[in-house]
Formats: structure tokens, sequence, C-alpha cells
């Protein structure tokens, strides 16, 4: 009879170690069943972090979600906001030939042709000198003439607000009187020192009205000196930023009446001046009229540099010198007229 591989040596060593080592079928369920209760405890403890979690979220604000951005979109809407701004300050001053331009460079934007030349119409019947509303109202004319456009009906009818709209003033000044020349300084400096405020903020209109007042109160009680002369070139300075340049021209010559010495009268003279020669010209071209007025402003300026303090000379030398050769493109060109 042949050994078998249990019976041999090597074969009963095998099957001692095979029968020490594996396990019995309960230590196999006893693993198992613990493997099992610790699972339970991992997916318990996850689902209470998950909760925690959800909590916290629910109690943090939410940001709205941004909506993508088109492109071009953003422009159209700044332009859309323009005229609405430009709208505004019309209706609130409907006779002021800046905001009516404002206004009609913002209908150009977004290709209102009709309504832009409307709009420098009527900035250009306000002050018939004013070069911009000119150059505007003629480019838009080029530009509708191209497109087929019709100008040559009533610009009424385009007009957002009426050039004789009237305007409710709720903050109307009460009227201002003084009973003795000191009570007339006194009012007046409060009144210029609202004025300069005024100013300052950039609300020219509101300005002028309050120099007008300290001007009138000192009128009334026969004071013409420098005080005055400095409210009316106060004054000036404000209607040239409002472009009115004919009432700075007028208020810097008011102004030197009142105190030839006084160097900004002389100024905002010869400033006002030269603007309404570069806006005549723009219309006109060279005219003997326009040399002429320039010949004012420049001896305003060469008056302004003998009296003015040092540290303006220079400024005052420079614009003397540019409104001479002014003069020199007024009266010497070809072409200038006489008128």
């Amino acid at each position: 009879q042949e050994p078998t591989e249990a019976s041999s040596p090597v074969g009963w060593r095998r099957a001692m170690t095979t029968d020490a080592c594996t396990p019995s079928e309960a230590d196999l369920r006893a693993e198992i069943a613990k493997l099992e209760l610790e699972l339970k405890g991992v997916t318990e403890k996850a689902r209470l972090s998950q909760e925690a979690l959800d909590s916290a979220r629910s109690q943090e604000p939410t940001e709205p979600k941004k909506k993508p951005r088109r492109r071009g979109g953003k422009k159209k809407n700044k332009m859309s906001d323009a005229i609405q701004e430009a709208r505004q300050e019309v209706q609130r001053c409907p006779r002021n030939a800046q905001c009516r331009l404002d206004l009609a460079r913002a209908y150009e934007g977004e290709d209102k042709f009709r309504e832009a030349y409307a709009e420098a119409s009527a900035a250009k019947i306000l002050i018939p000198t004013y070069g911009r509303a000119w150059r505007l109202k003629q480019k838009l004319e080029k530009v509708m003439a191209e497109k087929n456009i019709s100008f040559e009906d009533d610009d009424n009818l385009y007009l957002d607000t009426p050039l004789d709209a009237k305007v409710e003033d709720d903050n109307e000044l009460p009227p201002v009187t003084a009973d003795t020349p000191e009570e007339a300084r006194e009012k007046a400096a409060e009144e210029k020192k609202q004025g300069d405020a005024h100013f300052l903020g950039k609300r020219h209109e509101q300005a002028c009205e309050r120099w007008g007042r300290a001007i009138e109160l000192l009128k009334a009680h026969d004071i013409t000196d420098v005080s005055v002369a400095k409210l009316y070139s106060n004054r000036a300075a404000a209607h040239l930023a409002l472009k009115k340049h004919v009432l700075a021209a007028r208020d810097g010559a008011l102004a030197v009446e009142c105190d030839a010495g006084w160097w900004k009268g002389h100024w905002y003279f010869g400033q006002a001046t030269l603007e309404l020669v570069k806006a005549s010209a723009a219309q006109r071209g060279a005219c003997t009229s326009n040399g002429e007025r320039a010949q004012e402003a420049y001896r305003a300026f060469v008056r302004c540099a003998g009296v003015c303090p040092a540290s303006k000379k220079d400024e005052v030398e420079l614009l003397a010198a540019t409104t001479q050769q002014k003069i020199y493109e007024m009266t010497e060109q070809e072409g200038c007229v006489v008128c």
C-alpha cells in the first residue's frame, strides 16, 4: 500500500498548520457583527455632521446670483442715464443754454439726431453767439442730410421742455432791504458769503442771484467802491462758467467803472470779449467788427497786466499775446469783410 499525502510527515504538518489558522464560523460571524456595528457608528456620525452643515448653511445670507453681462449693454444703459439727467437739468433750468447743449449731446450719443438738433437750436436761440451750439448744429445737419432725416419742421415738436416753460421756484428768496449804509454793507457781506458758497459748489445761477442782491443793496445807498467792483467781477466769473459771455463782458465793464484799479474787472471783460470773438468768427469768419472787438479784449488784458498781482502777470501777458494774434487773423486775413 502506497503512502498518502496526509500520512506523510510533510502532509501531516501542512494539515495541522491549516487547521490551526483557519477561524471557525462562529469567529467569522462575530467579526462580521463587529464590523457592521462600527460601520453603523460611522454612518450615524456622518449623518449628524451633514445635518449640522445643512443647518449652518441655512442660517447664512444668500447672495443673489449675478446675471451675465452682455457686451454693449452697459454702455447703452449709461447713455440712457445721461439723457435722463440732462432732461432733469433742462426741466429745472429751461433757459440755460449749457443744459440744452448737454441734452443735445446725450441725444446725439444715442443717434436721436432730430431731438439733438432741436436742443442745439434752442441753445443757439438762448445765446446767439454760442459757438459750441452752432458747431454741433452744423454737424447734425450734415449727419441728417446723409441719413435723409428732415430737419426743416418745427423744432418745438422735438423739445422735451419748451423754451418758455415756467419753473416753480419753491426756494424764492425774500426781498432784502437796508435802512442805512452800514446795514446795507452788513447784509451785502452776508449775501456775498452765500454767493461764494454757491460758486464753490458750482451752483452758478444761485451765485449770480446772491451777488446781484448784494449789488442792489449797496447801489441803493450810492455805494460804488471796490466792494461793488468785486461783486461785479464775481458775477462775471459765474456768467463765464454759464457760457453767458455777453453778461460776463457787461459785468466786467461795470466792475471797471466802479474801480479801474481792480484787475479782475479787466480780466473777465477781456476773457468774455475774446470768447465772443471766437464764437462770432466760427459763424461769420474774419471781419472788421470781430477785429475791433478783439482789440477791446487786447486793451483790457494790457490794462490788467498793469494792475494785477505779480503771480498773475505772466498768464495775463500770454493771453494778451494770443489776443493780438486773433486781431491779426480777424483783420489781415485774405477774405476779411467789412461789416
